[in-house]
């Protein structure tokens, strides 16, 4: 029978053989249709494969494809090596093409049967072999002829076809016929002819010849490297010192440099003499196991797989299976693996046991695979199986706990861990799995029980360490439990006594944290240096000492330290790159600490400098959102817009980074843009990231989007409501929304988890200071040089203001102003006293109504009542009663916000206070006229834009002046402002800025003669204006100080002595002149100038209610030299809200409403 099994299986091998042959014929080989040029590529396409490169390969075939369109066969080639890639879907995309081009075609046939087979019945094919390793060759032939119905396959998978039947008895020629056709059919291909090669060299007959073979393709780079080599030590295994040449020895020394037994066989120039030429099969497998094993300790899993193909044909096959598995799961080839497992037959009970373990080994690692993928159900499957096929195995059930763990049943875990614990109390590694998932779960404190039985001799490394974690772990808890009780001597002693168990870096480095835990950086700093001491180039605890000075807070030590560490030569890759990542993160932190204390051009020179030096991607992206906040800060939003963009083209999910674009977007005015980017950034942001929904909040908040951000701030509290940034940006949305009783409470809260935070007394302060009540009196001097009796202007003034709160809603204000305004005398000679009054049309006869000379005086007191809040201004008062002309007064001032601009529309009547004349009403020394009292009937609208750092407004206002026997005067005016806060600290600010002012009245009526109004009035004015201001609070203090430099250009128009009375008009072209003039006209010009001002106010608390202060002022310019000075005090009847006002804030006087 076994006569006839052979002869039949011989005749059935000829029948392969045979169709090989004739598929040979059908098909030309792809590369000889090819031009140089084309072949080029082709052999680059293999040259990269070879070097593992498939997606180069892929490349350089989609480039020849490019220029042969219609090749099916080219296409081929490219869907085997997306296959072999497991690019099943490429795959067929390929395979549509060629349909579609020659929908009969061998090359679609031939793909259809790789598909088939390297995809759905890809375990069918190791089944096969697994059959030929247990002896059972008639049931693989039988097999491979099912799965290859339509005769031997072509390309790669003919040589996997044909490695099959050389495994089989008799079954070499028909392998021998079946590469060569291989080889006939892709005569450039070099993986063929390895393949033949191989094969020849298994037969001594053969041998030389493949031998040959393997020298001339020794050359070839289009070569998997690892396969030549083993086919080369297979090879030389099985020859015969005779067999090999020198040149063949050296050929082979050329290919494996670093192999001593090589390099001296090539010395030697011959294969030392062996006790026996290998040919028994335990020795063949003996030497094949070793090579696998080898291989295997190499990483070369594929090499692997190829040197146990020497002993599938052997005894032994629970040793290979073994290899082969371990292989397979290297490479992750989970299905094959398993099939290794199912085609054993154990024969006796410790097989079956091993069939077992192998069983459980496969699918914990395919649960590994499937966890990476995030396929956590696939995996718990796969782990409790294995854990019901290896029940003793604790690692099992500790990794399938920790899936529980992860799941949220953390208690199932436990129980799977206890109850092995339970069945085997004696096991060390069932309390030790038990132990690590308790450090796992947070359970430090319960692992010195676990572990307790386990004898000291018999506990690991593994295990001393754990210990030495958990007793550290329970030192630090109870030592912050100390601290928390104010025991602090307690604490220390605790630490102290944890210190014998720092006996490794990571648990030294545990144990210091603990030491800053309790504030004490000394003693932390003192461990990890006794350590050093000990052993000085210990990496891990050099990189333990650079972490515990930067938690240590000690920057400089830290920088140091780094930089030393880093200079060696000898760090591990994962420290180069941990302290790479420090060293960024340290130039980083630089330059964002210069952004924040408000230096940001210093930050934005530093990042271009750090990107000028062409720094690696992950720093250049570092220091790109360093330069995009920086150039936010300095108002560049377009320029940081771009860096956004760039960084988000390659991070489109990085919902920190939209964030930021965001803030730009804002800055640069686009606020439907800037919404719809924290939109996009929330679709990316976990659940658990409170810090990210937080920023989101804050930005919908700055951008208006108030409901969105209520409702994001309302999950977020019923998630963590006891977290202090959420109260807290939930305090500031309540009083964006005006709900300040609400926004109180918040702040509150959040100031009783962060006591120490400066912003949010503030904030309470703010709130406080809405329903605070208070009184403001002061003592005003004003004065302004000029004629006595005329403009020589003297005004004392004591303003009283009271406030008292509406709520949080707004305040009432009432205003009492003593004012009084003296000019002087004016002296009873002509040309001194002429241009007053009517004394000039009535001659010099007119000083007789005045001998002595005349005073003019007004003495009064100024009345007003009112109403603020935040959407309006209102008021209605009077002019000082007990002035010669009494009015009254008011106002109604509007305030809008429409995006980043700021509108205030404002409709007043107002008295000009410039002068006697102007502001309280003159009396003629000469008759009893009255004149004056002039009042500003206004409209005016201004629009602001106050950015972090660069401020700009401007103003429009019309205006009709009228008063008593002087013209109504009509006035159009626009002023420009803009600032840059070049300071901006907590305790101080400094802007600098530029003004443009210009005015426009119809008439002139700046003069005092009768008719005239005594106010500045040209018909064009400019003023362009540099002021620098200094803002600052010092404990107790508040201050102002500021100075403007100007330049002026004005043009007045010629105005009549008398302008409102005709007759005085001519009656004065008759009386005599003042000395300069020549007719009873103000001559009109042209005038410009520079000019400075002065300014300071400053505050002192004096107790929780009183407040002192003082404000100073001048001007100096050509005619106009004001100086002004006020003394006041400040009484507030409620403490909360403070009595200090940043900047100083003396009494409003009610004419400067």
């Amino acid at each position: 029978m076994r006569c006839i099994a052979s002869l039949l299986m011989v005749i059935a091998l000829g029948s392969l053989a045979w169709g090989a042959a004739a598929a040979s014929d059908q098909d030309q080989p792809l590369a000889q249709e090819m031009s140089a040029a084309e072949r080029e590529v082709w052999r680059s396409a293999w040259t990269w494969e070879a070097r593992g490169r498939g997606d180069l390969a892929r490349a350089a075939l989609d480039k020849l494809l490019r220029t042969r369109p219609q090749d099916v066969n080219l296409m081929l080639e490219m869907a085997l090596i997306e296959l072999r890639a497991n690019r099943i879907e490429a795959a067929q995309d390929l395979r549509a093409r060629i349909a579609s081009l020659a929908p009969g075609s061998a090359a679609l046939a031939e793909l259809d049967t790789a598909i088939r087979v390297l995809g759905r019945e890809r375990i069918r094919l190791a089944s096969i072999r697994r059959l030929l390793e247990v002896g059972r060759p008639e049931e693989a032939l039988a097999e491979l002829r099912a799965l290859f119905p339509e005769g031997p396959p072509g390309h790669t998978l003919g040589l996997e076809y044909w490695r099959i039947v050389a495994d089989t008895p008799g079954g070499w020629t028909a392998a021998r016929d079946g590469f060569a056709a291989l080889v006939a059919a892709c005569p450039t291909d070099p993986r063929y002819r390895l393949a033949l090669a191989r094969h020849l060299t298994r037969q001594a007959a053969t041998r030389r010849e493949g031998l040959q073979m393997l020298m001339a393709l020794s050359a070839r780079e289009d070569l998997n490297r690892d396969e030549l080599i083993a086919a080369w030590r297979a090879a030389l295994d099985r020859a015969a010192p005779q067999e090999v040449s020198a040149a063949m020895l050296r050929q082979f020394a050329a290919l494996v440099p670093d192999d001593a037994e090589a390099q001296a066989w090539a010395r030697a120039g011959r294969l030392p003499a062996r006790a026996t030429a290998y040919a028994s099969g335990e020795e063949v497998i003996d030497w094949a196991l070793r090579r696998a094993q080898t291989a295997l300790a190499l990483g070369k899993p594929d090499l692997a797989l190829m040197e146990l193909e020497a002993a599938d044909a052997h005894s032994n096959p629970l040793a290979v299976a073994r290899l082969r598995v371990e292989a397979l799961l290297a490479l992750e080839r989970f299905n094959a693996a398993m099939a290794v497992i199912d085609v054993l037959r154990p024969a006796d009970a410790d097989a079956r046991a091993e069939q077992a373990r192998l069983r459980a080994q496969v699918l914990a690692a395919r649960a590994r695979a499937q966890l990476a993928r995030g396929e956590r159900a696939a995996a718990l499957r796969d782990l409790e199986q294995a854990v019901d096929l290896q029940p003793a195995d604790p690692w099992l059930r500790y990794t399938l706990a920790r899936q529980y763990a992860a799941l949220g049943v953390a208690d199932e875990g436990e129980r799977l861990l206890r109850e092995l614990v339970q069945r085997r109390p004696r096991d060390a590694d069932a309390r030790f799995a038990l132990g690590l998932y308790l450090e796992h779960i947070d359970r430090l404190r319960e692992v010195p029980a676990v572990l307790a039985p386990i004898a000291p001799q018999a506990r690991s490394d593994g295990m001393r360490a754990l210990e030495g974690r958990a007793r550290i772990a329970i030192a630090r808890e109870q030592a912050r439990a100390a601290l928390d009780a104010g025991r602090y001597d307690a604490a220390v002693e605790i630490l102290a006594a944890a210190e014998p168990y720092a006996t490794d870096a990571g648990r030294v480095q545990a144990l210091a944290y603990g030491w800053i835990d309790i504030d004490r950086a000394d003693r932390a700093r003192a461990l990890v240096e006794r350590a050093l001491a000990q052993t000085p180039d210990d990496i891990d605890l050099l990189l333990v000492y650079v972490r515990v000075l930067a938690a240590a807070d000690a920057p400089d030590a830290y920088a140091a330290a780094l930089q030393q560490l880093r200079a060696r030569t000898d760090l591990p890759e994962a420290a180069q790159i941990e302290l790479d990542r420090r060293l960024r993160e340290v130039r980083r932190a630089h330059i964002a600490d210069l952004r924040r204390s408000g230096d940001a051009a210093a930050a934005l020179a530093a990042a271009d400098a750090e990107l000028a030096a062409d720094p690696d991607p992950q720093m250049r992206d570092m220091l790109l959102r360093e330069r995009a906040a920086a150039l936010v800060a300095l108002e560049r939003p377009a320029a940081a817009l771009a860096d956004y963009a760039e960084l988000l083209e390659r991070a489109p999910d990085d919902a920190a980074l939209r964030l930021d674009q965001a803030e730009a977007l804002e800055a640069a005015g686009r606020r439907a843009q800037a919404k719809a980017a924290v939109r996009a950034a929330l679709a990316h942001i976990p659940v658990d990231r409170i810090d990210l929904r937080l920023r989101s909040a804050r930005r919908l908040r700055a951008l208006g989007a108030y409901d969105e951000a209520a409702e994001l701030l309302a999950a977020l509290r019923a998630q963590v409501p006891d977290d202090a940034g959420v109260l807290e940006e939930s305090g500031w949305l309540a009083r964006a929304r005006r709900d300040y009783a609400a926004a109180r409470s918040f702040f509150l809260a959040a100031q009783s988890r962060l006591p120490d935070k400066p912003v949010l007394a503030e904030a309470i302060a703010a709130i406080d200071a809405r329903r605070q009540r208070w009184i403001s009196a002061g003592f005003d001097i004003e004065t302004k040089p000029g004629e006595p009796g005329i403009s020589d202007v003297r005004t004392a003034q004591l303003p009283v203001e009271w406030r008292w709160a509406r709520g949080y809603d707004g305040h009432w204000f009432g205003q009492i102003d003593s004012v009084d305004l003296d000019v002087g005398r004016l002296p009873a000679d002509y040309d001194s006293a002429a241009l007053y009054g009517t004394v000039q049309a009535n001659g010099p006869a007119a000083l007789a109504s005045f001998p002595d000379g005349f005073v003019p005086r007004a003495r009064g007191t100024a009345v007003g009542v009112g109403y603020e809040n935040d959407d309006f201004r209102v008021d209605l008062g009077t002019t000082p009663l007990g002035f010669t002309i009494e009015d009254w007064v008011g106002g109604v001032r509007l305030f809008a916000q429409t995006g980043a601009i700021d509108w205030s529309f404002d409709v007043a009547r107002r008295p000009m206070t410039s002068s006697l004349v102007a502001y309280a009403g003159a009396r003629d020394p000469v008759s009893p006229r009255v004149w004056g009292g002039v009042r500003r009937n206004a409209a005016a609208v201004r629009a602001a834009y106050y950015g972090p750092r660069h401020s700009a407004t401007l103003t429009l206002d019309a205006a009709r002046l009228t008063g008593r026997d002087v013209p109504d005067n009509d006035y159009f005016g626009l002023r420009a402002s803009y600032d840059w806060r070049i300071v901006d600290r907590p305790s101080d600010r400094v802007f600098i800025g530029l003004t443009a002012t210009f005015w426009d009245y119809a008439l002139n009526q700046r003069f005092y003669t009768y008719g005239h109004g005594g106010y500045y009035s040209p018909q064009t004015y400019l003023n362009i204006g540099l002021p620098v201001l200094w803002q600052g609070a010092r404990g107790r203090w508040t201050y102002e100080f500021g100075a403007t430099l100007a330049h002026s250009r004005s043009q007045e128009d010629a105005a009549p002595f008398y302008p409102t009375d005709p007759v005085l008009q001519a009656q004065a072209q008759g009386a005599p002149l003042p000395a300069g003039f020549d007719a009873p006209v103000y001559d009109g010009g042209r005038g410009a100038g520079w000019g400075y001002g002065l300014r300071l106010a400053v505050e002192r608390q004096l107790d929780a209610r009183w407040a002192l202060g003082l404000r100073a002022a001048l001007d100096r310019s050509d005619f106009y030299e004001p100086e002004f000075a006020t003394l006041y005090l400040r009484r507030v009847f409620d403490e909360a809200g403070g009595v200090l006002r940043d900047p100083p804030r003396p009494p409003r006087r009610y004419a400067d409403y």
